[in-house]
């Protein structure tokens, strides 16, 4: 938009040709056309500063949306676009103008033509410092938060490429513009008739030589910025899809220990049905032949509610917004709680977004929430009590389930996240579900922390990288 009223205003006054021919590659004819046409150039230095203005606010304010990411920008943040408007509205020409006749109609001020002309050569100073720190600020704070994610890998290289393509950008920019925006007139002292200036571009015509290939160069770094980011999704996919190998390979052990004790369950199964119809004349022996029949039957079905859950292999990470995510599961976890224990949940006022896949992180809550309950269920002292709850700390959004149930000694904590580990005693109580649980966040970047005492209750922390 700048380039175009500049080439225009150049052509109207029939100035720097040598630059424009170089820079443009403007043939002459259609250079003498633009001299010729019959556009008002008021509108066109109207047209440069507006495109100028409206660069550098679009600029500050996609950095600073990326910078505060997941977090609402502060009011305060926008307050620097209000002097932009401000500098459209004083870099006008007819409003120059029009305040040189009101300065000079008062003549108790005492302003000259030197000192109302100086008086804007200082606002023109302090204008061009305040939009290269308009543009530099956010910069060092986009570099800054580029150093702090860590956390998630496609973040980080998605923060260098953005960084990349905006510093040449900016350069591209503060080469061809760092005079803009300007009232590009002097005022005739007598009839207040326009005289228009040409604009303060860099002297040196060695830039304007090289610039045309300085610009094909940070096109082509923004290109393969823009490129290379699109081709990080590809790369991220597939190291999450050599995880799910580690955990399809985990999981076929498995289904394979799961396959061999089922066909053995079916087969007492199926001999207690035959000692039940045999012993229907003996009680004691009959009771023992049930039992066994019982056991088995809810091993089985405990064996195929497993073998459906490891069945989904498929994780498809997917930006989130954790607590609206969060706020669903719950709706549906309420129903399922036992009388007598309550289900609190409390969300950081924040709504952080992070990659999650739905199905597994839901079904890591759930387990989480049923542990709660069977350890709320195992401590008969007091009424049971679950809390739920999000927290940001650093690059991290936590999610904490909390119960005051039974608790655990340091020694097991270590423990309880290692494939079959249970201090359950209950025939549905496998020591499946925590391990299940630490390989599914384990493939979200995340981690999991167990904070318990015995008899004090016990909170699980799930720790996953905030996108931004």
């Amino acid at each position: 938009m700048s380039l175009l009223g500049l080439l225009q205003y150049l052509a109207k006054l029939n100035l720097s040709y040598v630059i424009v021919k170089y820079f443009f590659y403007v043939p002459f004819g259609f250079w003498n056309d633009l001299v010729y046409s019959k556009v008002n150039i008021i509108n066109v230095i109207r047209f440069i500063n507006f495109g100028t203005l409206l660069f550098i606010g679009c600029m500050y304010l996609y950095m600073i949306y990326f910078i505060y990411g997941y977090r609402k920008p502060r009011f305060i943040s926008y307050v620097p676009c209000v002097f932009l408007i401000v500098q459209f509205i004083l870099y006008d020409p007819e409003i120059y103008r029009e305040l040189y006749k009101i300065a000079m109609n008062m003549n108790f001020l005492n302003i000259g033509y030197d000192t109302f002309h100086s008086m804007y050569k200082s606002l023109y100073s302090l204008t061009k410092i305040y939009n290269f720190i308009m543009l530099i600020i956010p910069l060092v704070l986009l570099i800054i938060e580029f150093y702090h994610r860590k956390n998630l890998p496609i973040i980080r290289d998605y923060y260098f490429f953005n960084l990349v393509g905006l510093l040449c950008i900016i350069a591209f920019h503060m080469i061809m513009f760092s005079w803009a925006p300007a009232v590009l007139v002097s005022i005739y002292q007598r009839t207040t008739y326009l005289i228009y200036e040409q604009p303060k571009m860099i002297p040196s015509t060695i830039i304007y030589y090289i610039y045309p290939y300085l610009s094909v160069f940070c096109f082509t770094i923004m290109l393969f910025a823009t490129l290379k980011y699109k081709s990080l999704k590809k790369v991220y996919n597939s190291e999450h899809h050599s995880k799910h190998k580690i955990l399809k390979k985990n999981n076929f052990g498995i289904r394979a220990l799961s396959h061999s004790l089922k066909n053995q369950l079916l087969a007492i199964q199926f001999e207690s049905d035959i000692l039940i119809d045999e012993l229907k004349d003996n009680d004691e022996l009959l009771e023992t032949a049930n039992t066994i029949n019982n056991i088995s039957r809810q091993t089985i079905e405990r064996l195929n509610e497993m073998h459906k859950r490891i069945q989904s292999q498929s994780i498809i990470l997917e930006p989130n917004c954790i607590n609206d995510f969060i706020s669903g599961v719950i709706e549906k976890l309420i129903t399922g709680i036992p009388k007598g224990i309550s289900l609190d949940y409390k969300l950081t006022n924040l709504n952080p977004r992070a990659f999650i896949d739905e199905e597994h992180i839901g079904e890591c809550l759930s387990v989480m929430v049923k542990n709660a309950v069977e350890a709320i269920e195992a401590n008969n002292e007091e009424a049971g009590m679950i809390n739920i709850s999000t927290e940001v700390i650093n690059d991290w959004v936590i999610i904490s389930i909390s119960d005051n149930g039974v608790g655990m000694e340091k020694e097991i904590q270590g423990k309880i996240f290692e494939a079959f580990y249970t201090t359950k005693t209950g025939d549905n109580n496998w020591g499946i579900g925590l391990s299940y649980v630490k390989q599914i966040i384990d493939i979200h970047n995340g981690n999991v922390v167990v904070e318990s005492s015995q008899h004090k209750g016990t909170t699980i922390k799930m720790m996953l990288p905030i996108i931004m």
